[in-house]
């Protein structure tokens, strides 16, 4: 822009004599730009206003959040506010950020402690106990109501709510429905688009149809809704969405992890939902994961006829034996690939089951050991007895007992620090026992390697079946610790849950099958020990 001889975006605005029409002989006459290129006139606003943030209804739901709930120590508070519109955006956005802000940040330990409606979670994080917390709004509200909505803060509007409802919630319950009871069954629009985008946690209830997008890229949230637009769950990875009228293209694109569920009278989701994404299951049919989802779906529609009193959710459970028959639950095919033997065996290499357990399953060994070593570390600051602590909790054989679990694991676990001091002697002798713990607990690579040889000695002799099954195993157990690993808590996602539970049980009814790698792995170890104590007595 130097160059031409403008000195700001503001200065080249309108200029249009600087712009030039393709010359391409497959444009050439098919694009009308006159409406571009006519020079305007810039319209001079004396006096202009600008849409700025405003944040006085979330200061005003803090402020009796910090009288009623905080000095007064009330367990359950209700806020009544105001009618909104569509200026008012983020409603309870900030409200939420700031009562994350209070309970860990600002408010003393024994404040905490005193409150009956704080919760600790095991990591630590201060919450506040389910439905602590109720507003209530009406009208027409704008973009994002409900974003980044918290743990136990219960936000109920009764109304329409733009773009973006609920994006980046964590916890906690949005509920949306129409002020006029006689048009709940009508076909009724109360939610525009991307509604859950990025959410991770907390439960939204809608009487009444949302736009497109609806749980876009949601990672724990759960909702039921009655009507959605085009790519409904595009790009999900956890939760759970319920749909219970009609939907759009897309439904599931991109789709990775969760669980949605769609009631489908006429049959045409396998056909219509995104192929490459999803597949789509009767809840009708005869396996345990149909009647898990099941009882998950249940579970799910009552709670959204006890948030909303909806007609329609109500209608279905009534007549369940009957429309049971006309739903679906799609199951991303990533999960199906991924969880499961069969495609493992049919799509991978033998070399490369072997590497991906190999190192797993070692470092799993190590880790095991580098816990057992925390577990002590912190009873001793403590001041704690070591009674229960250590390996494995503390458990000890009795006397006698051989070739059970826990001499299996202790086998192994005596194995991987024997591997440790060998690496140790190697660096330095002399500080051995200091640098067995440090390799350990920063689960070194040498150490890792050596350990990985071991499982790789161990596993040569499985079949591909086994190997298969013993990957699929493998995988579920990650997935289930990246879970567990997430600070998010505040998620009901069942289906999620079902799938684990599903996949657990057919994956050990099939390594039923084979020889058991525990056994398999404490010979090893048992073998190399027992060559280490022949050669120090010799």
């Amino acid at each position: 822009m130097a160059r031409l001889g403008f000195e700001s975006l503001r200065a080249i605005r309108g200029q249009t004599w600087l712009l030039n029409l393709i010359r391409h002989p497959a444009m050439v006459g098919q694009l009308d730009m006159t409406g571009m290129l006519r020079e305007v006139q810039e319209i001079q606003i004396q006096k202009p206003v600008y849409l700025e943030a405003n944040f006085e209804l979330d200061d005003r739901f803090l402020t009796e959040f910090q009288s009623l709930f905080i000095e007064q120590q009330r367990s359950h508070i209700e806020i009544a506010g105001p009618r909104l519109n569509n200026c008012n955006k983020t409603v309870g956005g900030q409200f939420s950020i700031d009562i994350e802000r209070q309970l860990n940040y600002q408010l003393s330990t024994e404040q905490q402690q005193a409150h009956p409606a704080i919760l600790t979670l095991s990591n630590g994080r201060k919450v506040l106990a389910p439905d602590s917390v109720r507003v209530t709004t009406s009208n027409s509200a704008g973009q994002s109501y409900g974003a980044f909505n918290n743990s136990g803060v219960t936000m109920a509007h009764e109304g329409t709510c733009n773009d973006g409802l609920g994006k980046g919630a964590s916890g906690g319950v949005l509920v949306v429905r129409d002020p006029n009871p006689d048009a709940r069954l009508a076909e009724n629009v109360l939610v525009g688009n991307f509604a859950l985008f990025g959410a991770t946690g907390g439960e939204v209830y809608v009487a009444g149809q949302a736009g497109d997008r609806f749980g876009v890229r949601n990672s724990g949230a759960v909702a039921v809704v009655e009507g959605v637009g085009d790519f409904c769950c595009e790009y999900m990875t956890n939760g759970a969405v319920v749909n219970l009228a009609g939907y759009g293209k897309g439904f599931g694109n991109g789709m990775s992890g969760g669980t949605a569920y769609q009631y489908d009278p006429e049959h045409r989701l396998p056909e219509h939902c995104s192929k490459d994404s999803v597949v789509a299951f009767r809840l009708n049919e005869d396996t345990e994961l149909a009647k898990g989802q099941e009882q998950a779906l249940k579970w799910h529609l009552q709670r959204h006829v006890n948030r909303t009193d909806s007609e329609l959710a109500q209608q279905l459970l009534d007549n369940w034996d009957s429309v049971r028959d006309d739903f679906y639950y799609l199951i991303p095919k990533s999960l199906l690939a991924y969880h499961r033997s069969e495609p493992i065996f049919n799509s991978m290499s033998r070399k490369a089951m072997l590497d991906e357990l190999a190192f797993a399953l070692a470092t799993r060994q190590v880790q095991a050991i580098q816990s057992a070593y925390a577990q002590l570390d912190q009873a001793h600051q403590q001041g704690q007895a070591d009674a229960g602590l250590g390996l494995f909790n503390g458990q000890v054989p009795s006397y006698g007992e051989c070739d059970s679990p826990l001499i299996l694991r202790y086998l192994s676990a005596a194995g991987v620090l024997r591997r440790a001091q060998e690496c140790a002697d190697k660096i330095d002798p002399s500080q051995a026992a200091a640098l067995v713990r440090q390799l350990i607990d920063h689960e070194d690579k040498k150490l890792l390697d050596v350990v990985s040889k071991d499982m790789a000695a161990v596993l040569k002799d499985f079949s591909d079946e086994a190997l298969a099954c013993l990957l699929a195993e493998k995988r579920l157990h990650d997935y289930q610790d990246s879970l567990r690993m997430r600070e998010v808590w505040d998620t009901q996602a069942m289906g999620t849950s079902v799938w684990i539970i599903e996949c657990q049980r057919i994956n050990r009814e099939q390594l039923s099958q084979f020889p058991s790698f525990a056994f398999k792995l404490g010979q090893h170890y048992a073998e190399l020990l027992a060559d280490v104590v022949r050669s120090l007595a010799a």
